[in-house]
């Protein structure tokens, strides 16, 4: 008996046609894949330089506003005396000092090197570089904070100096001297009676040069602006009256007569009782970008931090400059009050 089985069912095979549209439709999700992986990795990568960079600049801000709180001048009461040395007055005094203001100005530098802001005082830090005394940590020193623009060949160890390409950026510098180099007593009987031109020359002639006393804080730093303020509504006065320029000088005032002595009085010797500190920070790789030669890149436009009143709107502008730059940038504000003010509300 002849059993007949059914007939095999063929299978077509895939036209050219199917082919290339699958090849198409896999190229495709593959192109669309590699693309999301690209933008991922490239978004990791910013927001990876954006957090180093500014996780450097919030701990540099931390410790530069804790530092400046410490600020103090010691002030106490004595006679002044006349020509014929006989006391005619019981003034406040003092032969530390407190400064602040653009650069250029209280440094006598060029703006380009040393763009804005910069601020100088003696506070009990307890920093030497003797051994011996380690122990004392309430020595007093002289410390500042200032914005440089320069390259990064005197970091470099001398075998590297030659064969790398030096890398120019702004940084936030820390000026420091140790407590057995503190010269503001040396001169303290002139500096006690008289203002004169070079009142800051025990920061001034410190701050550049390769034994200068100072240390890299934070590398694109691009902005520091020091407001010295009063309290709100102070005599009916804006808070930023004490500083209207931003400068302020604690020995203001020192050795003048007449009017001028009885309005520059309220500041003589005396701390700001606030100072809000704003400092501009851009990461790693925007300044990369923009590092074309050893020239400063201008970030921040001419005209802005001319008047304190004017704080507010002056940061608005140089946000809106950094993002027609296209670079990526943070602000850190904090208004600090200062330990030793001792500030009076007499006008």
């Amino acid at each position: 008996m002849n059993i007949q089985l059914p007939p095999r069912s063929r299978r077509g095979a895939f036209s050219l046609v199917e082919l290339v549209v699958a090849i198409t439709v896999m190229a495709i999700l593959l192109l669309m894949v590699f693309s999301m992986v690209d933008q991922t990795q490239e978004t990791w990568a910013q927001a990876s330089s954006r957090t180093s960079q500014f996780k450097e600049a919030r701990v540099s801000f931390e410790a530069m506003t804790r530092r400046i709180r410490q600020s103090t001048l010691n002030t106490y009461w004595d006679y002044r005396f006349n020509s014929r040395n006989q006391p005619e007055a019981y003034i406040r005094q003092s032969e530390l000092h407190f400064v602040c203001g653009p650069m250029d100005d209280i440094a006598g530098v060029q703006a380009s090197a040393y763009p804005t802001h910069g601020i100088f005082f003696q506070a009990p830090l307890g920093f030497s570089e003797n051994r011996e005394y380690e122990n004392f940590t309430e020595m007093m020193n002289a410390w500042g904070y200032f914005i440089e623009f320069g390259d990064n060949r005197e970091d470099m160890p001398p075998f590297l100096q030659s064969r790398v390409e030096p890398r120019s950026r702004y940084r936030l510098m820390e000026f420091r001297r140790p407590a057995e180099e503190l010269e503001i007593y040396e001169e303290a009987e002139v500096r006690r009676n008289t203002r004169r031109t070079d009142d800051n020359k025990w920061f001034a002639t410190h701050i550049a040069g390769l034994e200068a006393p100072t240390r890299v804080l934070a590398e694109n730093i691009v902005a520091l602006v020091i407001s010295p303020r009063t309290s709100e509504h102070e005599n009916d006065v804006a808070p930023t009256d004490i500083a209207p320029t931003f400068g302020y000088d604690s020995r203001q005032g020192l050795g003048e007569t007449g009017f001028a002595a009885a309005i520059n009085a309220r500041f003589l010797h005396l701390l700001p009782p606030l100072i809000q500190i704003t400092m501009v920070a851009i990461d790693e790789r925007s300044a990369a970008q923009l590092d074309r030669t050893a020239t400063a890149p201008n970030f921040i436009p001419a005209g802005v931090f001319a008047r304190a009143s004017n704080i507010d709107q002056d940061i608005r502008t140089v946000e809106s400059h950094l993002q027609d730059l296209g670079v990526n940038y943070r602000v850190f504000t904090a208004t600090i009050p200062m330990r030793a003010a001792k500030w009076t509300k007499t006008r």
